[in-house]
């Protein structure tokens, strides 16, 4: 059995048993955010790259501007650069950070780009490069599981608040 505690900022908003099974939880601010966001872009890297690039294609099946961050390759990473502060970065987070990953954040930061950070604790090394932080734990094995819960519930409120826009 599976359990899933979401918080955001900190605060606990819900404790859900059995990971497989729909629920849902307020997380307003992180959709607001994206949903206002002039441009939307994704960032993940290694286990996080496959939850960055499922918001990539959800948030591209419902909105312009989507764009998917991936440092690295292809020199993708210099895409960074042309960020603002309308736009919003939603960044997958998870330990073992690598240099480049902290670099990231640490750009992002300095630039004035908001950041909607999914990831497990502990965060300490990355919560200060978050506007809004979504911590998440799933009592399962692998990355992917981990943020199954706000990935889903970041891409079914989004997708439904821009498709009513």
């Amino acid at each position: 059995n599976q359990i899933t505690t979401v918080y955001l900022n900190g605060k606990e908003l819900a404790h859900h048993r059995c990971g497989y099974t729909a629920f849902r939880v307020e997380i307003t601010d992180a959709v607001k955010r994206i949903t206002a966001a002039r441009r939307v872009y994704t960032f993940g890297m290694k286990e996080s790259f496959a939850l960055a690039h499922y918001a990539y294609t959800r948030f591209g099946s419902v909105r312009d501007e989507v764009h998917l961050l991936g440092a690295g390759v292809n020199g993708e990473v210099e895409k960074l650069l042309d960020l603002t502060g309308e736009d919003v970065c939603l960044v997958y987070l998870f330990h073992r950070y690598t240099k480049q990953t902290l670099c990231v954040l640490e750009t992002l930061k300095n630039r004035g780009i908001p950041v909607v950070l999914v990831t497990a604790a502990p965060y300490d090394q990355v919560e200060a490069f978050a506007t809004i932080l979504l911590p998440c734990f799933v009592d399962a094995e692998g990355i992917k599981n981990t943020a199954v819960a706000p990935n889903i519930m970041i891409c079914t409120d989004v997708g439904d608040a821009v498709s009513q826009r």
